[in-house]
Formats: C-alpha cells, sequence, structure tokens
C-alpha cells in the first residue's frame, strides 16, 4: 500500500497504524499535490512497486465566500481537487492496463 500526504508526521502515524492492523507493507511517500513535480516524486518513491488499486481522497476545500478567498487559494483548489486526481490516473492507471494486459495473455 502507497500512502501520501503532505504532512509527515500524520502520514508516517497513519502508515504505522494501517501496518500494525492489517499486517501489509506500507510505504509513505510526503508531497504536496498542489505542486507540479509531485508526480516526479511519486515515481520515483513507487519505482518497482505494482500498484493495483488508485483511491484518490485528498481535497482541499478552501472555505468561506468567494471575494474572501485568495487566487491562490483558488488555484490550489484546482491543482489539488483537479489536476492532481487526473495526472494520478494518467500515471498509474496505464501501468495498471499494462499490467492487466500481460497478465491476461
Amino acid at each position: 500500500m502507497v500512502l501520501v500526504d503532505i504532512k509527515a508526521a500524520e502520514l508516517a502515524q497513519v502508515a504505522e497504524e494501517v501496518r500494525k492492523t492489517s499486517g501489509v507493507e506500507v510505504k509513505a511517500v510526503v508531497t504536496d499535490l498542489s505542486r507540479m513535480e509531485f508526480i516526479e516524486t511519486l515515481r520515483r518513491d513507487t519505482a518497482g512497486t505494482e500498484i493495483g488499486l488508485l483511491v484518490s481522497n485528498a481535497a482541499y476545500p478552501p472555505v468561506g465566500l468567494f471575494f474572501e478567498q485568495s487566487l491562490e487559494d483558488k488555484l490550489r483548489m484546482i491543482e489539488v481537487n483537479c489536476r492532481a486526481p487526473l495526472m494520478l490516473v494518467h500515471e498509474f492507471g496505464a501501468k495498471m492496463l499494462a499490467a492487466s494486459a500481460v497478465a491476461s495473455s
């Protein structure tokens, strides 16, 4: 299992809890999904790891009235909520599809 979060301490705690309760191997990757280079970090840190299921549960929800939120907050919301899931599916979905084709042949 690969877990990804921007908060290293919380990620380490969740990863350890999952290890203890499930007995599965957990890889924790600290990265910021709002930054363009997050996908490079994931590629590097998951190289050689077979990904069979992708669950994207990250969200950045700016709270408040529209014009009280900064443009930076709105753009970060688009990066985390729209661009990052698209990039994750494109990256790992293609690998899962290729693995599926190999397995069925």
